[in-house]
């Protein structure tokens, strides 16, 4: 499949240190890495600028060619622009990262497997599958907090879990679920394992009102739980209001 390409009108070059200045650190497969480019005469809107992105799987990117077909959307609060040729979509593999994390699968509307990473191991005491501090306390390893660049996440995430499972448990008092926070950690989960963003999503559309809220469930681990709560109900013959 093609990958996706950037454009950045009035823009002659794009060098690897600009991915931060139009926040678009996330699309780099290796952060040394630079990415294929050349420029455009006739750009979205019909823009000058430079065309820009990283090859697919199989190593193959050929920006001329998309961009004579693109379909063009425009980035939030961003001058950019995300293309793709809506012949040949990118398909998950072409935007995986190299290291993709422990995961759940939620088909989206693409017809293709995407593997949401699980933030929070489902039905623990905030448990999870990321890395954490070690700690030497006498003569044994200690097992500490969350590493920091997953901390932030991983808070979110058991955020999330506490405020799903009071609304599931018809408790009145904590905090009401916000379902657009909720799709929100579903993206920032997803960018864990893939070069993509709200608006690479919202571009090849590959996400409904369903999808987005199996995603954010798949990312807290709620299939991995309820499946647990369910075999719990048959040994018991007991039926919990959980959905």
């Amino acid at each position: 499949m093609a990958p996706l390409i950037y454009f950045i009108p009035k823009l002659g070059a794009m060098k690897k240190e600009k991915f931060a200045e139009f926040g678009l650190e996330y699309i780099a497969p290796n952060p040394q890495e630079g990415p294929q480019q050349c420029k455009c005469h006739q750009g979205p809107e019909e823009q000058e600028g430079v065309l820009f992105g990283f090859p697919d799987i199989n190593n193959r990117i050929n920006l001329q060619g998309i961009a004579s077909q693109a379909t063009w959307t425009k980035m939030t609060d961003k001058e950019v622009w995300v293309g793709f040729s809506e012949q040949d979509k990118p398909a998950p593999e072409d935007l995986a990262r190299p290291l993709m994390h422990m995961s759940n699968p939620v088909k989206f509307a693409d017809d293709n497997m995407w593997q949401v990473p699980i933030l929070r191991i489902g039905g623990t005491d905030d448990e999870c599958y990321f890395k954490k501090e070690l700690t030497k306390e006498g003569s044994q390893w200690v097992k500490g907090r969350v590493t920091k660049e997953y901390a932030e996440i991983f808070r979110r995430a058991c955020q999330a879990w506490d405020e799903f499972i009071l609304e599931e448990e018809d408790v009145t008092e904590g905090t009401e679920m916000n379902i657009s926070g909720a799709w929100d950690l579903a993206i920032d989960a997803l960018a864990l394992n893939y070069r993509i963003s709200s608006d690479e999503i919202s571009a090849l559309g590959l996400w409904d009102t369903e999808i987005g809220t199996a995603v954010f469930l798949a990312c807290i681990d709620w299939p991995r739980w309820l499946s647990y709560i369910r075999n719990l109900e048959k040994k018991n013959g007991e039926h919990m209001n959980l959905t």
